[in-house]
């Protein structure tokens, strides 16, 4: 549901990312969520509680999308309790790893759509001054790609955790 149309969601109690990306892609204009766990299927107040990271290297990890988490009251029959950013028990609530009970909504930011283009490179490490630093170069280019594209969602390296002869496949 819109909290406030265009400029955040509610997702509420199960909700997974890929609910929360079917919902927002429906809308017109069209809405993307700023960052993204590495699978659709998480429950949104999981991901998040368990600290999920995201898919990228700048923008924060994915409680950063976080406006506002909404918990059951302490007593029965009270109204819900809506803890926003400016509470200072707002990073209690976020990172929670399950110890706050039951989420019942978390309010995310969202902002406009974007595309993802992906480009694939198989690189051998080792060949040239041994794996570490090939590694160590390749990162180096993966965070200088980020830096310098600001329309660049993430990028990613994936290691094959094999050496053989001294090299390694990433």
């Amino acid at each position: 549901d819109w909290r406030e149309p265009g400029s955040s969601v509610r997702c509420v109690l199960g909700a997974t990312f890929r609910d929360v990306n079917d919902f927002l892609y429906s809308k017109a204009p069209p809405r993307s969520l700023a960052n993204q766990p590495g699978f659709a299927d998480l429950s949104v107040a999981g991901c998040i509680g368990a600290g999920g990271h995201g898919s990228s290297l700048v923008l924060g990890n994915l409680s950063s999308m976080v406006q506002s988490v909404t918990v059951p009251p302490a007593d029965r029959g009270s109204p819900a309790v809506e803890i926003a950013r400016d509470d200072p028990r707002f990073d209690y609530v976020t990172t929670h790893l399950g110890r706050v009970g039951p989420i019942l909504a978390m309010d995310l930011a969202v902002r406009s759509r974007y595309r993802i283009r992906e480009t694939r490179e198989l690189c051998v490490l080792g060949k040239k001054n041994g794996w570490r630093a090939d590694l160590q170069a390749l990162v180096e280019r993966a965070v200088h790609f980020q830096e310098s594209e600001p329309d660049a969602h993430s990028a990613e390296i994936w290691i094959a955790p094999y050496v053989d002869d001294g090299e390694l496949v990433a």
